[in-house]
């Protein structure tokens, strides 16, 4: 599979018109390249939910045709049993290199710059979103950090994360 896979945060960038990222959005030869994790469609429905529940049924019902026009199900990529060998070693990888102050720890927001002090606040849908685009060959578009999680999936290996941020 070639092409793109969208975190988030870029399937926001898009729907509300952000100018620079719809720019290299028209700029691709087909949109038939851009993908989108189911992941990141649930993250993008409790969003919607959190924040227009039943405030705003005709916003939300805009929001769901935009999503089912350009995300049809073959651009839909699910999490399949392969995923989880990347996602593990993405995950094993950021407990040796950022490991818990607790020794029982085992989420990944509670990883420890032990030069910064400070906590990581590893989202576990990233991991699972970067495991998929590794997976699939595809590149990850996202504006997030994700700086423990492109650190040990940047070319480790027989594979590697790459990712574009189409926002700069």
């Amino acid at each position: 599979m070639e092409g793109y896979l969208f975190d988030t945060n870029a399937v926001s960038h898009w729907y509300s018109g952000n100018a620079q990222f719809t720019q290299r959005v028209n700029a691709l030869a087909s949109n038939d390249q851009i993908r989108v994790s189911v992941i990141t469609l649930g993250e993008l429905e409790f969003g919607h939910n959190l924040h227009l529940g039943a405030r705003d049924l005709v916003q939300r019902d805009e929001f769901a045709r935009w999503v089912s026009r350009e995300f049809p199900k073959e651009r839909v990529v699910e999490v399949t049993r392969f995923t989880r060998e990347y996602y593990g070693l993405i995950r094993a990888k950021i407990f040796e290199k950022y490991p818990p102050l607790g020794h029982d720890e085992n989420h990944p927001e509670r990883c420890y710059d032990r030069i910064t002090a400070s906590e990581l606040k590893i989202d576990e849908n990233d991991l699972w979103i970067a495991a998929q685009a590794i997976e699939h060959g595809l590149i990850l578009v996202t504006n997030d950090k994700m700086q423990p999680i492109k650190e040990v999936a940047h070319q480790s290996g027989d594979w590697e994360l790459r990712y574009e941020d189409w926002t700069l």
